[in-house]
């Protein structure tokens, strides 16, 4: 199995798209990176100050509220380049460019980059749209041309953009889940794709109590937690698609 790096990821991303990435980024304020250094060594300077953060963890003097800080900060850098390294190809670079066909900003900054820098610059600079494309192309390759019969829904519905709809309509979706022992917690993510104008609806479901096992420190633990069960509709296909299950919710 392939592990993503995000350090071999930054390998391939070239100046200014690695510094306008960074500085965009949470954990920024938290870095000391010499950017007049020669371009073809900043990407190891950044990954040697992520390290170093890494490191840091648990030091004398830290309070536990400046561990969880820099710990959520170091997460979402992972995460992030995570998230950019699985839209960083001609199928995602395409969505961008259809979406912003009218966006001479957004044009000039994708003539001079490659698939992955693209990613890089829509993620911060465009960031709903990331979302939206991310969403899409998760839909696209999960759905792969079927139905799941079971909670098919009607073609041709009038959708709405009231928040409050919306969420009635996630906790009704959730109830299907109810047996299983999940569904107390729902979230709901509205998308439209740019080259039809569809929409797609991304639903989030509290699942039932997980016992995840992992690393903490060094030491092995088992946290208790619900993962978030997800699943999508695009009305315009009239299906619903169970998706990959993400996003963990803490429970205390």
């Amino acid at each position: 199995m392939k592990i993503f790096s995000p350090a071999h990821f930054l390998r391939h991303v070239s100046m200014p798209t690695l510094r306008e990435f960074t500085d965009a980024h949470p954990i920024a304020p938290r870095l000391t990176i010499d950017w007049d250094s020669p371009p073809e060594t900043l990407p190891a300077m950044v990954n040697a100050a992520i390290e170093a953060l890494h490191a840091s963890m648990g030091a004398d003097g830290m309070s536990d509220e400046e561990m969880s800080a820099l710990g959520q900060d170091l997460h979402l850098w992972h995460d992030d380049l995570r998230r950019v390294h699985l839209l960083s190809n001609d199928l995602a670079s395409n969505e961008f460019h259809t979406a912003c066909a009218a966006d001479q900003e957004a044009l000039d900054a994708f003539a001079s980059r490659d698939p992955r820098e693209q990613a890089l610059w829509v993620f911060h600079a465009r960031d709903h749209l990331f979302r939206d494309v991310e969403l899409h192309l998760a839909f696209q390759a999960k759905a792969n041309g079927k139905y799941w019969k079971k909670h098919r829904i009607e073609a041709g519905l009038d959708l709405t953009n009231e928040r409050e709809k919306l969420e009635a309509f996630s906790h009704e979706v959730a109830k299907l889940f109810e047996k299983s022992g999940a569904g107390k917690s729902t979230h709901i993510e509205q998308s439209v794709h740019a080259a039809d104008g569809s929409v797609q609806l991304t639903i989030y479901v509290e699942g039932p109590i997980t016992a995840l096992a992992h690393f903490t420190e060094n030491k092995f633990n088992r946290q208790t937690t619900r993962i978030a069960l997800e699943t999508a509709a695009s009305p315009s296909f009239a299906r619903w698609i169970p998706l990959c299950r993400l996003h963990i919710l803490w429970r205390q």
